[in-house]
Order: structure tokens, then C-alpha cells, then sequence
């Protein structure tokens, strides 16, 4: 595949779901504008410069390298047990800002 056919395939797919996304999530105080609001307009724009980077041409992404398998496994524990920690843990004693989901 071409280098930019990469992100430019990022960002479309980004788009398409934050599009999908900011339909659903239904917050007032969000700007609209012409019946959508302005991360639907920024999804859009999304997809446009994705579209746009797919079309260009380049050289080839090299080929990667694979790490070990116990490498990827630590890897993705960690990633997970990070996400874990930024989207679903809750610390009722703690009186930091945004530290209680309730």
C-alpha cells in the first residue's frame, strides 16, 4: 500500500463513526449548524482529508518488523489495563476534579 493510503484509511473510518457517534450522543449545549452539529461537521472533514490522502500516491510502507509474542501480550495488557483506569474505574474517596462518576 502507498504510505498516505494508511492514515488516509484512519481517518475515514474515524469520520465515519465520530459521525455516527455525535448523532446519538445528544448533548444541548453543542453548536449546530444546517441540522448538524459541529463534531459532525469535524467528522465530515475527517473524511474528506482522508479521502483526499487515499487518492494520493507514494512510495510503499515498509514492511514491519514482528515483535515477540510476549512483547505483544505485555503490550496490549498494558493498553488495556490503561484504558481501564481512563474509562471505567471510579474513585469515590477521592475529591480530585471529574474523580466520581456519579
Amino acid at each position: 500500500m502507498p504510505l498516505p493510503f494508511i492514515p488516509g484509511a484512519y481517518l475515514i473510518l474515524i469520520g465515519l463513526g465520530r459521525f455516527v457517534e455525535e448523532h446519538f450522543r445528544g448533548e444541548p449545549q453543542t453548536a449546530c449548524f444546517r441540522g448538524l452539529r459541529l463534531y459532525q461537521w469535524l467528522a465530515i472533514a475527517f473524511v474528506v482529508c482522508g479521502a483526499a490522502m487515499t487518492a494520493v500516491g507514494g512510495p510503499p510502507a515498509a514492511p514491519a518488523d514482528e515483535p515477540p509474542g510476549v512483547a505483544v501480550a505485555s503490550i496490549l495488557a498494558g493498553l488495556m489495563a490503561v484504558t481501564y483506569c481512563a474509562f471505567g474505574v471510579d474513585f469515590p474517596g477521592s475529591n480530585r476534579r471529574f474523580s466520581r462518576l456519579v
